[in-house]
């Protein structure tokens, strides 16, 4: 039976990540209209994921969420801080309006700096639509509301996602497809019309190449099921009169995957060793963990459990 133990496990954060700063404005455009409206956009947006992993250092080990801090100046000429919460985890988190609420406070109390939190919830709950955080307790209360985009939703618009020519599309497209479609066959057959779907809206060779990277990381297939597709998109890409890839940009673009999914799992065991060691200790062995091999780096994520120091686990 073609059922969904046979997909490999994708990896949710680090694409989302990577799209987010590769495409920041067409995020907001397509999510959050109201807000891409009020930015000045010729001026330059600047990522803080330094100034946000400073208030993260109680995060919750094995979350599969993204925070993104970003620095835009709005058409008003005020500096502004964007903070980007992305929910891709398949169980609802009950804690997540708090975790949206104490980013806040913090980020306020800490820079004071406006603060503009946006929540992009990118499961497969169509019931988990958190948007405001509500606290009372003898007459002393707190309520902070926030803008929620619900991915789901736009599988009763899908026609107009699919037509869209906003570069951030075809990421949102292949969320929802991953979550919601349950077997492999069905998962195939939406890679493949996603894929062949760049060609089709006319995507310069530059994006084509980003997005195609992305939705693989998003859909991850067995081996076999890739190189199919691969060889199929060839033929559309021959067909269109397009650049064709040559063996150096495929093998290139291999990589590109694979350390993409290595990078995921040096940022959990970075998040692993803080939280149980403490970030200074993290920090001392952070050249030691980015230089490892995959294999090292699951013996070590293995090892963490029962290590009692990290000089034990590092050994």
């Amino acid at each position: 039976m073609d059922e969904d133990k046979d997909v490999p496990s994708a990896d949710h954060d680090s694409p989302w990540k990577e799209a987010l700063e590769v495409y920041f404005e067409p995020f907001l455009a397509l999510l959050f209209p109201s807000v891409h409206a009020q930015v000045d956009w010729a001026q330059p947006v600047e990522f803080l994921d330094k100034e946000l992993q400073a208030l993260d250092g109680d995060a919750e080990q094995g979350r599969q969420y993204v925070d993104k801090l970003v620095k835009v100046r709005a058409l008003s000429g005020i500096e502004t801080w964007v903070v980007v919460h992305v929910e891709v985890q398949g169980s609802p988190d009950g804690s997540f309006a708090e975790r949206m609420y104490r980013y806040y406070a913090r980020l306020r109390d800490k820079f004071s700096m406006p603060v503009l939190s946006l929540a992009v919830l990118a499961d497969a709950k169509p019931g988990f639509r958190p948007s405001e955080y509500v606290d009372d307790f003898w007459g002393c209360s707190v309520s902070f509301r926030f803008p929620v985009r619900k991915l789901l939703d736009w599988l009763d618009n899908w026609d107009e996602l699919e037509s869209s020519r906003n570069v951030f599309a075809p990421v949102v497209m292949a969320q929802i497809r991953e979550k919601t479609e349950r077997t492999l066959g069905r998962r195939k057959l939406w890679k493949f019309q996603l894929l062949k779907q760049l060609y089709e809206l006319g995507y310069n060779r530059e994006d084509i190449n980003q997005l195609y990277r992305l939705i693989d990381w998003m859909m991850r297939l067995p081996e076999p099921d890739e190189e199919r597709i691969y060889q199929q998109i060839e033929k559309i890409r021959e067909s269109k009169h397009m650049p064709y890839v040559t063996t150096a940009e495929r093998i290139q673009h291999k990589r590109g995957l694979q350390t993409g999914h290595r990078q995921g799992e040096v940022d959990m065991l970075m998040r692993q060793v803080t939280l149980k060691f403490g970030v200074e200790v993290a920090q001392q062995y952070k050249d030691i963990i980015a230089s490892a091999d995959e294999e090292q780096l699951r013996q070590w994520a293995e090892g963490i459990l029962t290590a009692d120091s990290a000089k034990t686990l590092f050994g």
